[in-house]
């Protein structure tokens, strides 16, 4: 595996960072942040009962928002155009498949650590004390977990990039028309023919087309093409989503999913998402030489840079202080009457400025103490330039890590008081994810000379 992937990426190698590239990656993240904060419908009615509602549900207008609040498309088309850009440089300075992944791998994996070994025994021993009830205990497990679904898709398309990149190199339009036919074909098999299970194929198939149209960003094919064809995409991209969400009515109006509907665009991904995402590119293309303007200032770079560092961990840990405090608000005393108000109401939308500072305050109070272990890993994986590294236990890794990934965010991390209550699945493909990575460094030698 570690030779029949090296030279496949055809590409130019460049050392030009374009910054829209950062920007995007660490403010999409934060703006997936702020829409979950703003989703979460828990309150107190008049009888003492504590009701947990979705926005989206209650007041079905804001599901227009999530055409400009879902972007994580963006995120994928950003991390396409930094992964093809890191894995062309480093074919031309000599490396190897297997350093290549496992620096890649690291740097999302490592954040995830602390927010592992965070909630594995908290849960446990919450369940075991019995201070939260087992059904609240598994619903605030399985929410925390949420963030950790998209990294299980991310990390097998990075994994896979210099695969997709060849292609992408060689046959262009067509790899892309390709993955967008097959998902065509699960969703007939999957919606139209009842076989639902199939569409879970749809994760790898629509983020793996939003991620491969990142490729052409990346490449400068996008960029020569002029405004009138960014334009054209931004129009194809929302013109097709208003045809197939209101016009014929295949897909929900909201780009997340909504509690109670029969339908969603998000689990598993439906090809809206790739229609969002393509409206989304042609917009960001539009504006990409005032936004790269904008980022040649010292001091919004500096804060770009920040932002990045951080970014993953506040993905990871956003969920958890939005239960955290609201948890703190119904257990203490006189807490509840800051949850009296009912979504969409008037006095629940002027507190909503107040408590989406509380949950970034405490977010940001969480990332600082976490913040050094990611900084550990990068600079473990730095290490890694020049050297040589056996392909096959990383690759290994990578897929018992996605399966982790995929396991906390299918289960949550509730535990009953019981070891056979644990996500032990998860936590036994983490473990040995981790375990497998770290040996695969120490055991990398330098490349000859």
């Amino acid at each position: 595996m570690a030779t029949s992937v090296q030279g496949v990426a055809s590409g130019p190698a460049t050392d030009e960072r374009d910054r829209v590239v950062d920007f995007v990656r660490a403010v999409s993240l934060l703006v997936v942040a702020f829409g979950h904060w703003l989703l979460a419908g828990v309150w107190v009615d008049a009888t003492g009962a504590v009701r947990v509602d979705h926005l989206l549900a209650v007041a079905p207008w804001t599901q227009w928002l999530t055409w400009g609040a879902q972007v994580i498309g963006l995120f994928m088309l950003a991390g396409a155009y930094a992964n093809a850009t890191s894995w062309r440089n480093h074919l031309a300075r000599g490396g190897g498949y297997g350093a290549w992944l496992a620096g890649r791998s690291m740097r999302l994996l490592g954040p995830t650590l602390p927010f592992v070994a965070f909630w594995v025994p908290t849960a446990w021993v919450l369940g075991r004390t019995g201070l939260v009830e087992a059904d609240v205990l598994r619903q605030a497990t399985q929410v925390v977990a949420v963030p950790v679904w998209f990294l299980a898709v991310y990390v097998l398309l990075v994994a896979a990039t210099p695969v997709l990149l060849s292609w992408h190199d060689r046959a262009g339009l067509r790899v892309l028309v390709g993955l967008l036919g097959a998902a065509v074909a699960v969703e007939i098999i999957s919606r139209g023919l009842g076989f639902g299970v199939v569409g879970w194929l749809q994760f790898p198939l629509v983020w793996g087309s939003v991620h491969q149209l990142g490729f052409f960003w990346q490449d400068g094919r996008l960029g020569a093409a002029g405004r009138r064809a960014w334009a054209g995409l931004a129009v194809a991209g929302f013109g097709g989503l208003l045809l197939v969400t209101r016009v014929l009515d295949l897909y929900p109006l909201s780009m997340v999913g909504v509690p109670g509907d029969v339908r969603s665009n998000n689990t598993p991904p439906s090809l809206a998402i790739v229609l969002l995402a393509a409206g989304h590119l042609g917009l960001l293309m539009l504006a990409h030489r005032r936004l790269s303007a904008w980022l040649t200032r010292p001091a919004v770079w500096h804060a770009t840079v920040r932002l990045g560092a951080m970014a993953m961990s506040v993905y990871l840990w956003h969920l958890t202080a939005m239960v955290a405090l609201i948890g703190a608000a119904l257990v203490l005393p006189g807490g509840s009457r800051w949850l009296a108000a009912a979504p969409d109401s008037a006095a629940w939308w002027s507190a909503r400025p107040l408590w989406l500072l509380g949950f970034a305050a405490l977010t940001l109070l969480i990332v600082r103490l976490v913040v050094p272990v990611e900084r550990t890993t990068v600079a473990a994986v730095a290490g890694l330039r020049g050297r040589h590294l056996d392909a096959r236990p990383v690759i290994v890794a990578t897929v018992l890590a996605c399966a982790a990934m995929a396991a906390f965010a299918g289960q949550g991390f509730a535990g009953q008081g019981t070891f056979a209550s644990l996500p032990t699945p998860g936590i036994g493909s983490f473990v040995a994810a981790l375990v497998l990575l770290r040996w695969a460094i120490g055991s990398a030698h330098d490349l000859p000379r």
